[in-house]
């Protein structure tokens, strides 16, 4: 029901004050009854919000937001909180268990010399058979360390998410978990925790997403065995990268990879929409958001192509259409198939902004989420960790949700960043410096993936923590 019939409501009522208060009350309580809530008009993930009023000089903006200012961070972290309990109920529970686990204590008589490691089934079940879990990763590890099948020999047996009910089988037992929830209480020292919170006995992160996820960095299929599956690669001559990386931008790995997309946008000369000002990709946890994608849309146009609020099909954008006239990725052919991220972070450059959620808002939970929007030749917008920007190749390269109130206040800062080119452009400025100062605590975060195959791959790690 439109806004006009509220103040019909409410004028009838002024008509007929003197004559019958209980009447006008009925009649106004009759209209505005019936105005449904969107929420309760089917499934949340098949609601497309109503979006306001726009203006007609940019389909993407309402001129209501431009005065609209937004609140410093912890009062937005806190509103947010209150409002999203399922959002941030993980991060203070995690926090707390991690930092009062029994730490492991290494003792040489807990693992012998040859140090056997026993993969169990949980982890093979969420990573599949993996080269970072194969015999490979284990070949530069320094001294002796080897895969097994048979578990109760085992010196370490790795386990995914969390022990088994009766402890785990291992002298030594191995965690590893990248999700933010299964963390457990533990009073076990033979018990090594590998995880993206910073207080882990060990720690590991998405950044790997950046590594080979979108076959940027890799040298072939099998990945180097000189770095693994690493950025690095993009330096040797096998690579599909080394003529453009070597010379373009005189071997510096970094400003290679965070380049690859928009140049590729940028020799096509994509136009940035003029329709939608941002995208999004956001498919299983509409409801741990408490729809904040869904009142974003209120305010500005969003293309959303993933399952929440879907309101635009990527198959057929003409961002796929796109040539790689240097033959820096795939040449004039047709495009590349592999994942599905490839098309993503081409399409997200015919955008201004790219929207990115995370499931759960807890310090260090950085997922590819994050990482994935670095790559493409939008801006993004981040909502999740609150200390994200330790994560990023500079502090300056991404928008956090976190610093506005709410959707509201966030869609008119995006408005008006968009319409000022020069603020706007200030967002890829790191881009372009040659040499690109990227954040030491970003390289930290790079060397800490799970699928590299040098001395410091996953299993080299486990192993040398285990009876260092």
């Amino acid at each position: 029901m439109s806004s006009n019939l509220y103040v019909i409501a409410f004028i009838f009522a002024l008509i007929i004050l003197q004559s019958s208060w209980n009447v006008a009350y009925l009649f106004a309580y009759a209209i505005l009854v019936q105005v449904p809530k969107s929420i309760d008009q089917g499934p949340i993930e098949t609601q497309i919000p109503q979006q306001q009023t726009l203006t007609p000089n940019a389909t993407w903006i309402n001129n209501s937001l431009l005065s609209r200012p937004h609140s410093p961070p912890m009062k937005s972290r806190v509103s947010l909180c209150n409002q999203n309990t399922k959002l941030c109920s993980y991060g203070q529970q995690v926090k707390s268990i991690v930092k009062s686990r029994a730490r492991f204590e290494s003792d040489e008589k807990k693992v012998t010399t040859n140090r056997q490691v026993f993969i169990h089934d949980s982890v093979r079940n969420m990573w599949g058979e993996p080269v970072w879990l194969s015999p490979q990763a284990l070949q530069h590890c320094p001294g002796s360390c080897s895969l097994t099948s048979d578990a109760n020999g085992a010196d370490i047996v790795v386990y995914c998410l969390m022990l088994p009910s009766d402890g785990g089988m291992g002298k030594v037992n191995v965690i590893l978990n990248l999700e933010p929830m299964h963390f457990a209480e533990s009073s076990s020292t033979n018990t090594i925790l590998m995880s993206y919170h910073r207080d882990s006995d060990l720690v590991i992160n998405y950044a790997y997403s950046i590594m080979h996820v979108f076959s940027l960095c890799v040298g072939d299929a099998q990945g180097s065995t000189q770095y693994g599956l690493r950025c690095e690669n993009m330096l040797e001559q096998e690579s599909p990268f080394y003529h453009w990386c070597s010379h373009t931008f005189d071997g510096d790995f970094y400003t290679c990879v965070f380049n690859v997309v928009p140049h590729i946008a940028r020799t096509n000369a994509v136009n940035k929409s003029t329709d939608a000002l941002a995208v999004a990709w956001i498919s299983a946890t509409c409801e741990r958001h408490n729809s904040y994608l869904a009142e974003l849309m209120k305010h500005i146009k969003i293309d959303s192509m993933g399952g929440c609020y879907r309101n635009s099909d990527e198959q057929n954008h003409p961002a796929l259409r796109l040539a790689d006239v240097d033959s820096i990725w795939w040449g004039n052919n047709a495009f590349p198939t592999g994942p599905n991220g490839n098309r993503k972070m081409l399409i997200a450059s015919h955008y201004k902004f790219y929207i990115s959620l995370e499931n759960t808002i807890m310090d260090d939970y950085v997922t590819e989420k994050f990482f994935e929007g670095l790559l493409t030749d939008s801006v993004m917008v981040y909502l999740g960790a609150p200390n994200a920007r330790q994560y990023a190749p500079v502090s300056n390269s991404f928008i956090s949700a976190l610093d506005f109130e709410g959707p509201a206040a966030l869609a008119s800062f995006l408005v008006e960043l968009a319409a000022d080119e020069s603020r706007y452009r200030s967002f890829s400025a790191w881009r372009q410096e040659r040499p690109m100062k990227i954040q030491q605590s970003f390289k930290d975060a790079m060397q800490y993936d799970p699928v590299r195959l040098d001395n410091q791959s996953l299993l080299c790690r486990i192993c040398g923590f285990a009876n260092a």
